[in-house]
């Protein structure tokens, strides 16, 4: 019906090629027979391939309940490059003749010409189900608008082919949709923006029936071996079948499965596909079994634990983000002891997310303060056998919103709110109010160097005219850039990479490097120059472009990803947002660098809960800057990085320890850090952690009243502004009340 020479749309070698590679051909489109206009509910398969592609973005489609043997209808369309974000669609053309995308997916593979990939289209009602190769990729109730018509192939910028096409009424029910599986975690009362996520370790079925309902855990870790049995953690008794303990959790909780060899993911990763359960965790302390879980079901969220190791150094930390790279995970668990606040934020900020297991060897009453501990050191989940403890903890941070983590301030392109984008100078004027990143652009010159600028043309940033990748370094040095109204920067020239490098190094910053061209040399450039910097922990990356963090993948395996894209985020259906925003970024083991628009709290506590770090982008309107700052999120992406330079991030006590004797009194003090650098003295609240009578408070004073021991925390309210503040909280404090001489 579209496409006008007969042999572009023909059977060769027993199966159909269509080609619309060029006009007139392009695009292509052939209608089955028309009695197909007569049903809506079927199931349609058929073997297909791109045999060729003008581009990697180019596609084909089985196009389903079409009207007036024309348009609108619905269609699955698969691009060549499926593992793109939108790789693979739920898409209508509207009865205006244009594109709808509804719903979008990554599959987990290019298309490859000399491969015949199993497509798989369900309808029923307002539901639709697409999958490649048996998985599944779209499960949408998005198809209502029509319900019968007819069925066709369509073929845009491809050569497409086509082999054992069968169509068949869809009359068995659908199952439910995977999101609808997804666990609803409960919130627990505390005012802590992104509260650590709460975590414990399956010890019986009767543990799991008495919890507090009102009070359940995030995640469950079970310990499972290659007969699907869960076991005890020291692994010596098998408690329970795996059938019997996911009943026992319903979707009330998290699985989380502890694998210990490969016997037991062979065997677990085709039970959990065929149950299609999707809102679970694989865990281990060998990085291959994580990994191989992962490859046999990208949908498993990865956690390394490192729960036995030692961290003495940097060099350390960076081992811990490099294995769990290359585990395909993005959670790390850390003991107890090696969870200090310096270590946590160093793997966080390197976009790795941080659990950390409780030191069971501590006697009970000591279990309360270290619940306490692992809160403030800003961990992002705690692994507790007490988790109606751990609630009790949360529960004291109730002040007014609290941050227990600094989110991460990113300077776009620098500062070009106040000076040219992308240049050294706007760089330095970035890290002068605070913030934590430089992020930029990247391409490759002609001589092969990494130069940082926006566009693929030197027309929107600079004096010149014509393609970045088309002039060598010294002749983009010559270039004059365009300077902010109001400000004058002569000595800003097109930056690189390199230069960016040293600059983090010295002012001991960061990069957020974003792989802007698509050029395949400027990857190898990437690596080359990162190695030859040993500037690994100086940079995260990121790119649009899947091909080129495929690249990065291949060439730097143990270096984290980050995905930009926008859509995703949903207040009004969490569930299928971030189910869709998963099946995405686990493709790719990556962050969500996701545009703001439509991200809020609801979304960004549950993929808290999942490991998922968001960073959102690009903030200049201070209003949404306030509040996505006062929602705890991982990075906030800005043109104006100066608009927090007098916030506070964190708050230190003067001592670990205070020790005073009965009757007597003193104050305590502390200091506060803002992004800008400046430490600042200040009389914090006093919070105790346990009304036991041994002081007592008032302000920033304390007053012993009997010989013992106990502990608080000291508070700092930092005000943005009448109607923003927020707390931020020391480690406990341990106070000391001795009897008085004589007594």
């Amino acid at each position: 019906m579209e496409g006008t020479s007969a042999d572009k749309a023909a059977v060769k070698s027993g199966a159909l090629e269509i080609d619309a590679s060029t006009s007139p051909d392009n695009p292509s489109r052939l209608l089955l027979p028309e009695y197909l206009n007569l049903f809506g509910d079927y199931k349609i398969e058929a073997d297909v391939t791109h045999l060729s592609a003008n581009e990697a973005t180019r596609w084909h489609s089985i196009m389903y309940r079409i009207q007036n043997n024309n348009y609108p209808y619905y269609q699955m369309a698969v691009r060549q490059n499926a593992t793109a974000p939108n790789g693979v669609e739920f898409a209508e053309r509207t009865s205006a003749n244009a594109w709808n995308v509804m719903n979008k997916s990554a599959f987990s593979e290019p298309i490859d010409a000399g491969q015949m990939y199993h497509y798989t289209i369900q309808t029923q009602g307002n539901r639709v189900r697409e999958f490649i190769n048996d998985e599944l990729l779209i499960d949408t109730d998005n198809g209502g608008s029509y319900l019968k018509g007819g069925i066709g192939l369509q073929a845009n910028g491809s050569k497409m082919k086509v082999d054992n096409l069968r169509i068949a009424l869809q009359l068995k029910e659908l199952p439910p949709r995977p999101e609808d599986h997804f666990v609803q975690v409960r919130e627990v009362d505390t005012e802590i923006a992104m509260a650590p996520s709460i975590i414990t370790e399956f010890s019986s079925k009767h543990q799991l029936e008495n919890m507090d309902h009102g009070q359940l855990p995030a995640t469950v870790i079970m310990h499972v071996d290659a007969r699907l049995r869960v076991k005890t953690s020291d692994r010596r008794t098998s408690m329970i079948s795996l059938e019997d303990a996911l009943d026992a959790i319903g979707n009330r909780m998290m699985p989380a499965f502890y694998v210990n060899d490969r016997q037991t993911v062979d065997a677990l990763v085709p039970y959990l596909k065929s149950m299609e359960l999707e809102d679970a965790f694989v865990v281990s302390d060998q990085a291959d079994l994580v990994a191989r879980a992962r490859e046999g079901y990208p949908m498993l969220r990865g956690i390394m634990d490192f729960s036995k190791e030692r961290v003495g150094t940097t060099g350390d930390l960076m081992k811990i983000r490099k294995k769990t790279t290359l585990a395909q995970s993005k959670i790390a668990i850390l003991s107890q002891a090696e969870a200090t606040i310096e270590h946590v934020s160093y793997l966080q900020q390197r976009t790795i997310v941080v659990w950390v297991k409780e030191d069971t060897t501590k006697h009970r009453n000591e279990q309360y303060v270290s619940l306490h501990q692992m809160i403030t050191s800003g961990a992002n989940g705690i692994v507790t056998t007490s988790p109606s403890e751990a609630f009790r903890a949360l529960k004291v941070y109730s002040h007014t919103r609290t941050l227990i983590r600094k989110p991460l301030i990113i300077g776009h392109r620098g500062m070009p709110s106040v000076a040219p984008e992308n240049t050294i100078i706007s760089n330095e004027l970035a890290l002068d109010t605070g913030a934590d990143f430089i992020e930029n652009d990247i391409f490759l010159s002609k001589d092969g160097y990494l130069v940082i600028i926006h566009d693929s043309t030197v027309d929107s940033s600079t004096n010149g005219s014509g393609r970045v990748e088309e002039f060598t370094l010294e002749q983009l040095r010559q270039l004059q850039v365009n300077q902010v109204p109001g400000t004058y920067y002569p000595e800003a020239r097109i930056a690189t990479l390199e230069e960016q490098i040293d600059l983090a190094r010295k002012r001991r910053a960061m990069i957020y490097a974003e792989i802007k061209t698509d050029n395949p040399a400027a990857v190898d450039a990437f690596v080359k120059l990162v190695k030859k910097k040993r500037a690994e922990d100086l940079i995260n990356v990121m790119s649009f472009n899947t091909s080129q963090l495929d690249r990065l993948a291949e060439q730097l395996p143990d270096m984290p990803l980050g995905l930009l894209t926008s859509g995703y985020a949903n207040e009004n259906n969490v569930n299928r947002g971030l189910r869709d925003a998963l099946r995405t970024v686990q493709t790719y083991n990556s962050t969500l660098n996701i545009s703001y628009g439509g991200l809020g709290e609801k979304f960004m506590e549950a993929a808290h809960h999942r490991g998922l770090l968001i960073s959102p982008w690009t903030y200049n309107n201070l209003s949404d800057y306030k509040g996505v700052f006062l929602q705890g999120a991982y990075g906030i992406t800005t043109d104006y990085a100066y608009w927090s330079k007098d916030w506070v991030y964190s708050v230190q006590p003067e001592k670990a320890e205070y020790v005073l004797e009965v009757g007597n009194s003193m104050e305590v003090s502390a200091n506060v850090e803002s992004y800008n650098r400046a430490r600042t003295a200040v009389k914090p609240s006093i919070v105790l952690l346990e009304d036991d009578g041994i002081v007592s408070v008032e302000g920033n004073r304390i007053t012993g009243n009997k010989a013992g021991r106990t502990y608080a925390l000291l508070r700092y309210t930092s005000v943005i502004d009448e109607e923003n503040q927020y707390d931020v909280y020391t480690e406990p404090v341990l106070l000391v009340v001795k009897k008085g001489r004589g007594k």
